[in-house]
């Protein structure tokens, strides 16, 4: 077996959307929920790359006695994740059979690739500006998007050296409806945001972004990986496309064709910031709203792999991203990539319905056709009121539209371009969701989503062809009385039992009319409307069982929302455990642990990392009897253990050891 690390290309799209790879079998988005299975169609790997899942639990060397084995070059890349570049289709085929075969394969698949389609920028000459809604910012009026004042304009961007103009006939009032959001909020009254933006790469240093980039804050530049996160001189963001801290490319590739002017249209539309007398203004600027860059695509076609995409997504989540920009996507139902959207649950996903007129119900397109509460799809809303002729579709699996044809925002070298495709109606959306975030604590995916689909602006032309019947409407959506209240639970130990505050805020205009509780894991539904559970008495618990507990609250427009809490009764146990070698292949394990009762301790152990719901509250594990708050057992060394103790109150605490 070579040993090479394989270089990761990613995909990104301009314009529009949708590498399409010919002869795939149309899949619903509802489908992709069964268990996964293999791509063993050696057709299918144009990369030659191959993908391995591995199963869960299978160990290390296992693993890299299965990568020696199979023919091509891989990279190790998680913990159950690897990839294998053959040299040939033939080598491709021998090692996706070799692979699928092995009974600690999940799966295999291609490396698919996301592409960049069309890039149709044009550059902006016009140095006259007007002043118009309070804002100063020179090319504002031209952006119909988000602020529409029905004056026909001249689309001076395709002139392009003096040819003829062509007119917009713009339609008084149809735009995302957002500059009262900006006379309401500000950096004094939102909460931080960051935003990643999953694309090319941006122009960090453009005067109209500059000052809402995302910042490392705990990176130093100095060649060294400071913040210990895996990766070096990480200051803006990473590159997942060249892998390295090279965010932005000065790169073009011809005339007004640079290589990271897409994600730059797409960073301006989100956040560039407004009233700075430069360029235009962006729907989330004047607030906390950071964008986070995130390079996975790239090239003079602007391509890059399924790889590139996860580990940008991976790195957005460990560095704290809420929300991701998706301007880019595939016909392929990339199994690795939904799974790291699904396993993403607290991140919101914000996808292009990509451009090829397709109805994304009965031809999918992924990521965002994905039927989970933390994906949206958007369509392209052009300025005549109409989905734009090439958008794609879905009355179940497009939740909205926004404005995207001949979308002004900035590109490279401090220009200005035009663009056109539902990769620029996806920012306008994210820009919205941002300011959700910053007004409201604890907002969820799913609130987001589901105040986006309501908020929309209801218009004859898109009923049927999206899930909410209209476009985004901005203020709508972030002043409505869509959000449940927002309910936290703080605990105070006391020696046998604890104290919970229990506190349920209102959002928007709406008042909390119940606040209930139950123990064990409950979703909204088994409070039947606030008519179950127990009423929390003067916001305070008192715990003497330790366990889960679900706190309920509703509002007076019928907004209900529950939070679920594990909860100590007084102080958990103290847990000491002590390792002496008997021989070279076993050895004794002491443990002792202090309770306010050692008689109601109760011992387990199991081999392996094991977390604390493993044991079931002391109803699973080996047992081990309890000797005055202690206990002893035999173990094989070079393994790992899990210690449990639980005592009377339920309170529980594990220790991992390896003999």
């Amino acid at each position: 077996m070579r040993r090479a690390i394989s270089t990761l290309t990613a995909v990104c799209l301009a314009g529009g959307l949708m590498f399409v790879q010919p002869g795939t079998k149309p899949v619903r988005a509802d489908e992709s929920e069964s268990t996964a299975t293999s791509v063993t169609d050696p057709n299918e790997y144009k990369t030659k790359e191959v993908i391995v899942k591995f199963k869960d639990g299978v160990s290390e060397t296992k693993k890299e006695n299965i990568i020696e084995e199979t023919p091509g070059e891989a990279e190790q890349i998680t913990g159950t994740v690897a990839v294998v570049k053959a040299d040939t289709k033939k080598e491709t085929a021998a090692a996706v059979k070799e692979l699928d075969k092995n009974d600690d394969v999940e799966y295999v698949q291609p490396n698919y690739v996301y592409r960049l389609v069309d890039g149709n920028g044009r550059v902006s000459e016009r140095e006259t500006a007007m002043k118009t809604a309070g804002v100063n910012d020179p090319f504002f009026y031209v952006q119909w998007g988000l602020y529409n004042y029905g004056t026909n304009l001249t689309d001076f961007v395709r002139t392009q050296g003096g040819g003829q103009g062509v007119t917009i006939p713009q339609k008084k009032g149809l735009d995302i409806n957002v500059k009262n959001l900006w006379k309401q909020l500000n950096k004094k009254n939102t909460s931080k945001v960051i935003v990643a933006n999953i694309d090319t790469g941006v122009d960090y240093t453009s005067t109209g972004l500059k000052s809402v980039m995302w910042k490392n804050t705990k990176e130093k530049k100095n060649g060294k990986d400071s913040d210990k996160n895996g990766y070096k001189d990480d200051i803006y963001g990473w590159n997942f496309y060249n892998n390295n801290n090279k965010v932005y490319s000065n790169r073009a590739y011809s005339y007004n064709n640079y290589e990271d002017d897409h994600g730059t249209h797409g960073a301006g539309t989100i956040a560039a910031v407004r009233n700075n007398g430069y360029g235009i203004a962006g729907i989330a600027s004047g607030t906390n709203v950071k964008l986070m860059t995130i390079k996975v695509l790239g090239g003079r076609k602007g391509e890059g792999t399924t790889l590139s995409v996860i580990k940008g997504i991976k790195y957005a989540k460990k560095m704290g991203a809420k929300i991701c920009n998706f301007s880019f996507g595939s016909y392929q139902n990339d199994k690795m990539l939904r799974d790291v959207i699904k396993d993403s649950k607290d991140m919101l996903f914000i996808c292009a319905a990509g451009n090829e007129r397709n109805n994304n119900d009965r031809y999918p397109a992924y990521p965002a056709s994905y039927n989970y509460s933390n994906v949206i799809s958007v369509a392209n809303l052009d300025y005549t009121g109409y989905l734009e002729s090439y958008s794609n579709y879905g009355k179940k699996s497009v939740l909205l539209a926004a404005p995207g044809t001949d979308i002004f925002s900035l590109g490279v070298n401090e220009r200005g371009i035009v663009e056109t495709g539902t990769s620029m109606a996806a920012p306008m959306v994210t820009g919205t969701a941002a300011l959700i975030y910053a007004k409201y604590q604890g907002i969820t995916p799913a609130m987001a989503k589901n105040a986006l689909k309501r908020g929309a602006t209801r218009i004859s032309s898109l009923n049927g062809k999206v899930a909410s019947g209209g476009y985004l409407n901005a203020e709508k959506t972030v002043n409505s009385n869509y959000y449940p209240p927002y309910i936290t639970v703080k605990t105070t130990q006391k020696k046998n039992y604890s104290l919970a505050k229990v506190s349920a805020k209102k959002r928007g205009s709406t008042r909390v009319t119940a606040v209930k509780y139950i123990t064990g894991k409950k979703t909204s539904a088994y409070f039947s409307n606030g008519k179950r559970g127990y009423n929390v008495k003067n916001g305070t618990l008192k715990v003497k069982k330790a366990g889960y507990y679900t706190v309920y609250a509703r509002d007076s427009a019928g907004n209900q929302t529950v939070k679920t809490v594990k909860i100590t009764a007084g102080k958990p146990p103290k847990l000491n455990v002590k390792v002496y070698k008997k021989s070279r292949s076993k050895a004794k394990v002491r443990i002792k642990a202090s309770d306010e009762s050692k008689k109601t301790l109760k011992f387990r152990y199991a081999k392996g990392k094991k977390s604390v719901s493993y044991f079931k509250q002391g109803k699973k594990g080996s047992r081990l009897k309890n000797k005055k708050g202690s206990a002893s057992f035999q173990a094989k060394r070079g393994r790992y253990y899990t210690i449990y103790v639980v005592d009377r109150s339920g309170n529980e605490k594990i220790k991992k050891v390896k003999i």
